[in-house]
This record gives C-alpha cells, sequence and structure tokens, in this order.
C-alpha cells in the first residue's frame, strides 16, 4: 500500500508542477499581450485628432461653388430662418445641396458663431467632455459674447455639435 500512494503522490506533484508551469506560461503571454496592448490603444483625444468633417468642411462643400467664406461668416438668423434659407439654397438652379446633409449644413451654420474665437481643433476637443460639461462651456462662452445664452440656445448648439462630431 505503500507502494500506491508513493505513485499517486508523485503523479499527483507531477501534475501540480505542470499545471504550475502552465499558468505560469499563460500568465507571461497575457503580459506580454497587454503590454503589446497598450501601444496600440487609442484614447479619446487621439479619436477627436482623427480628420473628421468640420463646419467649415461641410460648408465648402455644400456651399463654396457660389459662396465665399466671407458669406458663411455673418449671421444667418434664428433656427426656423436657418432651415428656410437652407431649403431655399437648396431649390435653386444648380444648387448640389444634398438632402442628407442638411443637418450637417444647419449644424455647421449654427457653429459658425464659435468660430469666430476658436478653431476647429479646439472645437472638436470638447467631444472629450460630458455632455453636461459641453453645455456647461457653451453657456459661458456665450456670456462671454454678450449675450445672454437660454438652456434652448445652449441645447441647440449642443445638438449642432453632435450632429457634427457625433459627440
Amino acid at each position: 500500500m505503500d507502494a500506491k500512494i508513493r505513485v499517486l503522490l508523485i503523479f499527483l506533484i507531477i501534475c501540480n508542477t505542470l499545471l504550475l508551469l502552465f499558468l505560469t506560461n499563460l500568465t507571461l503571454g497575457t503580459r506580454e499581450d497587454l503590454t503589446g496592448l497598450q501601444t496600440t490603444l487609442a484614447t479619446k483625444s487621439d479619436l477627436m485628432n482623427l480628420k473628421q468633417a468640420s463646419s467649415e468642411d461641410v460648408l465648402q462643400q455644400n456651399c463654396g461653388r457660389c459662396h465665399s467664406e466671407s458669406r458663411f461668416a455673418s449671421f444667418h438668423g434664428n433656427e426656423p430662418e436657418l432651415l428656410a434659407m437652407i431649403q431655399e439654397m437648396q431649390s435653386m438652379t444648380g444648387s448640389q445641396i444634398n438632402p442628407n446633409d442638411v443637418e450637417k449644413i444647419h449644424a455647421s451654420l449654427e457653429l459658425l458663431r464659435c468660430n469666430t474665437c476658436h478653431e476647429q481643433n479646439r472645437l472638436r476637443m470638447l467631444g472629450l467632455k460630458s455632455e453636461e460639461e459641453r453645455k456647461d462651456l457653451i453657456g459661458k462662452m456665450l456670456e462671454k459674447t454678450n449675450s445672454t445664452p437660454d438652456r434652448e440656445e445652449v441645447d441647440r448648439l449642443n445638438r449642432s455639435y453632435q450632429q457634427l462630431y457625433g459627440f
């Protein structure tokens, strides 16, 4: 009986050793995979730096044939006036405004007021903020332009931002 217990004990020690080696190998392999993965992960900031359509790009593509950049920069009215103006431009002969781009054009014209002080890269960085932080920042920026922002205007600019940049 002693011989059977010794054989069983040696067998269990060998199995235990093999399992320990196997788990050690798995752990080291996982560690190497994680080390390699850290260099390939993209941060939210990296995603923001990818080429995305900016308000200037959308306007240039859809409106640049007939209008100059200085024309874009002028005030275009409130939301219903903007939509009416875009629809009017869309119905003009030779207009190449894609119906799928109307919302982006509208969002771009809304965000032009931000471009008077900020570059496109600065606007893209708003995507790094939460929606509530973004709304607070939009409200503060509107106050700096000597206007009294209402919640509807802040929400409208935030919606325009989300429409154009997707955040």
